[in-house]
Formats: C-alpha cells, sequence, structure tokens
C-alpha cells in the first residue's frame, strides 16, 4: 500500500515522519561542493617557465614609514615545481633625495642560501638546528618536545616510517633529511630521497610576518615592566612554509632562530622526501602575532592556521625567540579532532581580549584566538573528525588553555555557528576583524563567507554570549550579490572605520582565488566592493539602500578609470544611506576581483584588485585603488584606479615618509606637517616594465597630503568646535 494515501491522524502524523527522513537522509548524502585546495592557481607555472626560476610571493617590512635612513624588506619567493623557497632582505631607500622608494638591487642574504650552507654565516648543522614539534604526553595532552627520534613517540614514528600506507622502516633518516640533512638525498652515496637545490620549503601563502619589540601601546596590570624587559629583544621574521614548519629568521642576520613542526602534519611528513614529489601546502596559513596576559603573566603570541595544510590552529609563545624552548613553547593546537567544525584555516586570526564576567563590580578579562572556521570542514577526512552538516561558524580559543587541559567546549573554548544559505555552493566562514570597547576588549566580531554574507557576533556582554549572532533565525548584515542575483564570495577580512555616532563602515571586496576552477573564465562573474554602514541594530542592509560609484575611462581605449557618484550623508536626519559600492567594469569577462584585504591610512582607502593573464603564459595584472573610505569617491585629484602589473595578489604595500622637523605654529596656532605615501610594489621591484607602466598611467607611486601635528595652541580655545568644522572644510 502506498504510505501517501493512509488517511486518519496516525497516517498524516505517520507521513509527515517520512517525508521528515526522506528530506533529512537526502541532505545526510548530499555532498557539499568542496574547495579543490590541491589546485592551488597560485602556483599553477607556464610549462615553459624554467626549472630554477622563482616567483615572488608576499613580503613584510620592518617598519610602515620611511626616513632617509631606510628600511628592510623581507621578500618571500617559491618554486613549487622542486619544492624550493627563498627569504631575502633588501635595503629599501630613496632614489634621490626626493624621488620615490627603490629596493636594493642585491639582497643582504637570503635565508634559504644560509639554512643550505651556501652563504656565511652558515647554519648550524642539521643535527644542531632547533627544530621542534608537539608530543603526547601520558595523559594523551600535548606538550613541546625537540624533533630528534629519540623525543618522538611511537605513533609519530610510525608516521615517518610510513610512505604510500607501506611501513618501509626509513622513519629515522626521513627524520634527518627533514632536519636539512643532506646524505640520503638521490646522487649521494646513501641516496634514496629525493634531491634539494635548498632546504627552504616554497613559501607561497605563508606570508612573512615582522615583528619587533612588544606593542608600546598596550595597557594593562604589569604590563609596562614586561615591555620595558623585552623591548630590546631581537627582532625576527616568521614565515610557514611547504617543508612542513613554522621558520623564525632572525630579522638582522636571517639565521633560522627555531622551527616547530605542527602534529597535526605529522601524518603528511613523509611526502616530503617521495622521489615523485609533488607540491601540497603545509604552512601556508595566515599568522597573527599579538602581546596576551596568559595567567598572571604577559607574554607574545603567535596564532596561524595551517592554510591547506591541515585542518586547524596552532599558538606559540615567541616572547623571546632565541630561548623556544626554554619558554612556554608550543602553547597549543586546536584540529578537527578537537572539533569537527573546524576547516582548513586561510585568514589571519585575531588575538584580543574579550570581558567574560564581572566579580564585585570588577570586570573580568580573558585573552582568545579567534579564528574562522575556513574551508571544507565537511570534507570527510576520517571518522569524528568531520560533519556533513558543518557550517561555517566562528571559534574563541583561549590563549590560557593549560596543556594539562583537554579542549571543552564553553569551558575553554566558544563556538558560533553560522547558518548555510545554499547547500549546491562552497561555503565556508573567513577572515575575522572587529571593533573594539573603551576597555581594549572585543564589542564586535565581523566575518565574511564564501555565499557572500558578512555576519556580525555581538560580545558587548560576557561569556557565553549564547546570543552573540541575535534572535532566531539568525540573519547576516548583509549579502553580496550582483545585479543578476548571483552570490558574490568574500574570502577577506573586512575592514572597520567609524562613520558617525555609534555606527561603523565595514569595507571589503568580493572575490575568490582559491582553486584551479577560479581561473576559468567561462565561470567569471560581476564582482564588487563594497562600503556597509552598521548601525549595531537588528536590521539587515540591502544593496538597494547602496550609493552606487561608476568607473568610467578617462579617455578612449585607456586602462584609467575615473570614480564618479553623489556624497555620502552619515548620520544626517532623513538620511536612508546604508554605503556605496564599485561594481568592478565588466568583471564578468576580464575576471577582475578583490581577493586581499584593503588598507586604511587617515582615513583613505587603498586596495588592489585581480585580473588573471588571458593565457597561462602571460603575467596576470591588477587595479589599485585610493579613494575616500567614507564617500568611496577620488580622495586625490590624480585619476583612480589605475592598472598595475604585478602584486595584485597582495595587500597594498604602503610606506609613510613625513618632515624631518615639525613645522612651526601659523597665526592661528595651527600646524601642518607634509605627508608623503609611497604605494610600493615589491613584486614588479624596480623593473622597466614597473616605471614604464607607471609613465604611462601618469602614476608616480607617491600621494602627498598634510596632516595636523601637535597642540593648535597654548590658549584656551572657548571656541574650538567652530575651529574644528572649519578647519574639516579645507
Amino acid at each position: 500500500m502506498n504510505p501517501f494515501c493512509i488517511r486518519g491522524r496516525s497516517s498524516y502524523r505517520f507521513r509527515m515522519t517520512l517525508i521528515l527522513l526522506m528530506f533529512l537522509s537526502y541532505y545526510a548524502s548530499a555532498a557539499v561542493p568542496e574547495v579543490a585546495l590541491e589546485t592551488d592557481p597560485v602556483t599553477i607555472s607556464c610549462a615553459t617557465q624554467e626549472a630554477e626560476t622563482m616567483t615572488a610571493f608576499g613580503a613584510a617590512v620592518s617598519a610602515t614609514s620611511i626616513s632617509g635612513a631606510g628600511i628592510y624588506l623581507y621578500q618571500a619567493a617559491f618554486n613549487p615545481t622542486i619544492g624550493s623557497g627563498s627569504l631575502k632582505k633588501f635595503r629599501l631607500g630613496f632614489d634621490g633625495a626626493d624621488g620615490p622608494i627603490r629596493k636594493a638591487s642585491i639582497a643582504d642574504w637570503d635565508a634559504a642560501d644560509i639554512l643550505t650552507g651556501m652563504s656565511s654565516p652558515a647554519q648550524p648543522a642539521a643535527e644542531m638546528r632547533r627544530i621542534y614539534t608537539a608530543g603526547l604526553a601520558a595523559d594523551q595532552t600535548l606538550r613541546t618536545i625537540p624533533f630528534l627520534w629519540s623525543e618522538l613517540s611511537v605513533a609519530q614514528k610510525i608516521m615517518l616510517h610510513t610512505s604510500e600506507g607501506t611501513d618501509d622502516q626509513l622513519g629515522e633518516k626521513r627524520l634527518d633529511y627533514l632536519r636539512g640533512g643532506r646524505r640520503y638525498e638521490l646522487g649521494q652515496a646513501e641516496g634514496i630521497f629525493r634531491t634539494r637545490d635548498r632546504l627552504l620549503g616554497s613559501i607561497v601563502h605563508g606570508v612573512p610576518v615582522f615583528v619587533g619589540p612588544p606593542d608600546a601601546a598596550v595597557r594593562g596590570h604589569d604590563y609596562q615592566t614586561f615591555y620595558d624587559v623585552e623591548k630590546t629583544r631581537r627582532a625576527v621574521v616568521y614565515a610557514g612554509a611547504a617543508d612542513g614548519m613554522l621558520h623564525a629568521f632572525a630579522a638582522d642576520t636571517g639565521e633560522e632562530l627555531f622551527a616547530y613542526i605542527p602534529q597535526a602534519l605529522f601524518h603528511r611528513l613523509a611526502q616530503l622526501t617521495a622521489v615523485d614529489y609533488v607540491y601540497r601546502p603545509y604552512v601556508d596559513g595566515a599568522l597573527a602575532v599579538a602581546e596576551a596576559r596568559l595567567g598572571q603573566q604577559w607574554r607574545s603570541v603567535l596564532v596561524a592556521g595551517m592554510g591547506g595544510g591541515a585542518q586547524g590552529v596552532f599558538a606559540l609563545d615567541v616572547t623571546r625567540p632565541e630561548q623556544f624552548g626554554h619558554g612556554l613553547g608550543m602553547l597549543w593546537e586546536f584540529t578537527d579532532a578537537d572539533d569537527p567544525d573546524i576547516g582548513y584555516v586561510a585568514g589571519a586570526p585575531l588575538i584580543a581580549k574579550f570581558k567574560v564576567g564581572v566579580s564585585k563590580g570588577v570586570a573580568i578579562y580573558r585573552y582568545f584566538a579567534v579564528v574562522a572556521s575556513g574551508l571544507n570542514n565537511y570534507r570527510d577526512d576520517g571518522a569524528g573528525k568531520f560533519s556533513t552538516q558543518a557550517s561555517g561558524a566562528l571559534f574563541l580559543l583561549a590563549l590560557d588553555k593549560a596543556g594539562s587541559d583537554k579542549w571543552m567546549a564553553g569551558i575553554n573554548y566558544f563556538k558560533f555557528p553560522v547558518p548555510i544559505s545554499d547547500r549546491d555552493m562552497a561555503h565556508g566562514l573567513m577572515a575575522p576583524s572587529a571593533i573594539f570597547s573603551a576597555d581594549g576588549a572585543v564589542n564586535h566580531v565581523y566575518a565574511g563567507d564564501l555565499q557572500g554574507n558578512l555576519w556580525r557576533f555581538n560580545f558587548s556582554g560576557s561569556a557565553p554570549w549564547a546570543n552573540a549572532l541575535g534572535s532566531v533565525p539568525r540573519k547576516p548584515l548583509f549579502s553580496a550579490s550582483d545585479t543578476q542575483g548571483s552570490r558574490q564570495p568574500i574570502t577577506q577580512k573586512a575592514q572597520v572605520v567609524f562613520a558617525a555616532d555609534d555606527a561603523y563602515l565595514l569595507l571589503f571586496g568580493t572575490g575568490k582565488f582559491l582553486e584551479g576552477a577560479d581561473l576559468d573564465r567561462q565561470h567569471f562573474k560581476n564582482q564588487t566592493f563594497y562600503a556597509i554602514l552598521d548601525t549595531l541594530d537588528s536590521k539587515t542592509v540591502l544593496r538597494s539602500q547602496l550609493t552606487e560609484r561608476k568607473l568610467t575611462a578617462t579617455n578612449a581605449g585607456s586602462n584609467t578609470l575615473e570614480i564618479s557618484g553623489s556624497i555620502a550623508r552619515y548620520g544626517a536626519p532623513g538620511v536612508a544611506e546604508k554605503g556605496w559600492y564599485i561594481d568592478f567594469p565588466d568583471s564578468h569577462k576580464s575576471g577582475e576581483r578583490s581577493i586581499v584585504s584593503a588598507q586604511i591610512v587617515d582615513g583613505k582607502l587603498f586596495f588592489n584588485t585581480y585580473i588573471p593573464a588571458v593565457a597561462s603564459c602571460q603575467q596576470a595584472s591588477g587595479r589599485s585603488y585610493m579613494l575616500n573610505a567614507l564617500t568611496g569617491l577620488s580622495a586625490y585629484a590624480n585619476p583612480v584606479p589605475y592598472l598595475t602589473p604585478a602584486g595584485a595578489l597582495n595587500p597594498p604595500l604602503l610606506l609613510a615618509s613625513m618632515q624631518d622637523q615639525t613645522p612651526g605654529s601659523d597665526a592661528s596656532g595651527k600646524r601642518r606637517v607634509k605627508k608623503k605615501l609611497d604605494l610600493f610594489d615589491p613584486a614588479a621591484g624596480n623593473s622597466a616594465d614597473a616605471a614604464a607602466e607607471a609613465a604611462q598611467t601618469g602614476q608616480k607611486g607617491r600621494i602627498e597630503y598634510s596632516i595636523r601635528a601637535g597642540r593648535l595652541s597654548w590658549r584656551e580655545l572657548v571656541n574650538w568646535l567652530e575651529l574644528r568644522a572649519s578647519d574639516n572644510k579645507k
């Protein structure tokens, strides 16, 4: 008998139960689309490329302002074909008295050469390198151990013994190889593993980060004492590489101070020795370094996602990098074995203070790593480590979790899932950003996802923040879609600026560049840059409430565009504007997209877009945009945006130079300092092509403007509001 034909109340309940079971069965078995991380578009090279060719990618600078003495650039590069990487130090200085910033033609050092023993000072022998990992203690919790055969657990040794599913008992030799030993490379008398030209692995997405003294702006009990002790510590450049390690290099000499191998990657280390090596990501997630109070002591903490290497993140104590093994070392790792909703974390984590409660009228604070769940957390990678129903989620991971404690939801970590908008699209929550209260604690967190949703999490109360996403049904602050209704993925961190009383502007672009399919021109979609006004209420912002900015060519056939639109007025009575947007021209044909976060300097917005090359062996391009952050209109007289030949896969690198001496006050008691802002492209360097492009577009990479400095006056200003209003009009 057909169950749908049975009559009566009991039969109705039966039919509804059957329909529900069928519905759940369908969604339990339906495969959610994944992001094919193994087809990384960044590492797809031209078939005719020379084997020795290195591709420059991420870069860091030793300071964001430059004087006549110059600063330093740390440039990473990679060659995925042979698995080698590079990290070079260059001096940056001015070309002439008032010329553009130039990079030195010869590097001070290359960390890869030092590690490999190809330059002086030579790195210590392989057995002397300070390489650490995490090992299981008797209670099954992780602890910091040296990466030495005698220190490894039985399970770790088995993983090093296993290649392509076969136990070949070569684990101890693999460990020697991974530490930098060369005796077992092919070509040597005992050679059995692949040959390397350099010991440093490819640095692809693991953009280097320069870290000097602790942040002088942090405030807290006993922090000044901590700062005074550590302010002269050695500067370090951190970079993750496809050799399975997070490296710490001394910024002055390039020597390796320590390296860390996440325990979560142990099962893949044997692949690095394979003769038929094929590039795979390892430690290539973005990282963050900041100061945090762990219990009763201040420490400098590094938190890094493992990118496409493994699902999860890890945290290290990097207060004194030269003494890593004698400090707190590895603080913890958090993987899909601890919570199946964590995925491949590509976006940079945040390290921040949260108010968790109040005791006798005094606020209680705790420091957390704020991590978005990332990509493919629903991938079947082992029992208990995934869920086909997994949605995106924001995690708060306690930095003070004791090594002997297990991860416990609601105790040492908190999770805030977000709904899935479309199960037929890949989904995943990306990089978080935050706004803070007057006490320095996080007030709200924002994060976008691959389905175009921008989510707001409210942490203004106390733990466990049950209503962080608002009341049910939970809705995003904004959903990005083009004029045809196609969802626009958000893969970057939104920048936040103050717009009006109790209102903030969220600035971000759309577009994806995570898998080989993102290069398929048949699937290009219209992409947009948005500025969304958040008044911290429960209302969703619609695209129809945004003001359009239009881009038009300055001349027929010109690559230079100019921007136009009406002035935005936030907070004015009767004004319903909720922000602005710019649709990239013909992006459904050109593939132009925004995939890296913008930069905000003195209220000015800078961001790059990426335009794929028409053919695989041609150079890609992009555009550099320079706008007023609040209005979305041009911030300067010169046309914007303009075409740039390279560097579009990285955030804008802005270097400020100011007058050596503060000028005197004028008749009204005001001082104005002339500020110069150079937009430097480390990938383009000082090439003739870059210079020719700049000349053709009329862009010299330098912006000049004035800012107020010092006091207005020593006298009392009873009409200071009038003076400020008058000054702001200029």
